[in-house]
């Protein structure tokens, strides 16, 4: 959970720090014209939306159910099993073909 977050801020900095740098080019901010003085909303923008995507993987990450997609099938296929819902025969073929894949 930790590797793609750190990856996603590592991405925002490098992004961050390189725009920095190309707008530090430019020389003083009474030379550089008009869309000068939007660049402070554009970057307020760009950090608010870095933080939203953290938060939404964040969110996304913590939703997932614990261990393998193969595991909550079984277990789910378990339950159908144990209330009536599937017999024998058609449990252990749902069985084999979840383990194999």
């Amino acid at each position: 959970m930790m590797t793609t977050l750190t990856r996603i801020a590592v991405a925002a900095g490098a992004l961050a720090f390189t725009a920095d740098l190309a707008f530090a080019q430019f020389g003083p901010p009474w030379q550089s014209g008009w869309w000068f003085w939007w660049m402070p909303a554009m970057r307020m923008v760009l950090v608010l939306g870095v933080i939203f995507l953290i938060a939404f993987v964040a969110f996304r990450m913590l939703r997932r159910p614990y261990g393998s997609r193969s595991a909550v099938a079984l277990d789910i296929l378990t339950e159908r099993f144990a209330r009536g819902d599937i017999d024998k025969a058609e449990y252990e073929d749902k069985r084999r073909t979840i383990t194999r894949s």
